[in-house]
């Protein structure tokens, strides 16, 4: 079953820049990001919360500036794998130990 397909078409501005879903409520703390940092222009962070304990899948090293143009960066989030893709390319993917819990879209 597909949780979420999260999509974000975003020029970074050179700042921390966050694409995420997270739960607002209940405990454990859970959550699914695409992180990046301002002084890291060519580099996207993805990783997750599940049971309050988190797993980082990144850095990884892009072939451009995310200060350049605007780029898609997503996610998709089942009840047996998340896989975070970068303009439709496959950069990471993790099974086992997924979060489960309802979350909210924010972009910070």
């Amino acid at each position: 079953m597909v949780y979420m397909n999260v999509t974000c078409s975003l020029l970074v501005s050179g700042t921390v820049t966050t694409c995420m879903v997270e739960s607002s409520i209940n405990t454990p703390y859970e959550m699914i990001f695409i992180k990046f940092f301002g002084n890291e222009t060519n580099k996207v962070y993805t990783g997750y919360f599940s049971n309050g304990m988190m797993h980082q899948t990144g850095p990884f090293v892009l072939n451009f500036l995310t200060t350049s143009s605007v780029h898609k960066y997503s996610f998709e989030w089942t009840s047996s794998y998340i896989i975070w893709s970068v303009e439709g390319i496959v950069i990471a993917s993790e099974h086992g130990n997924i979060p489960e819990t309802p979350n909210r879209y924010i972009i910070s």
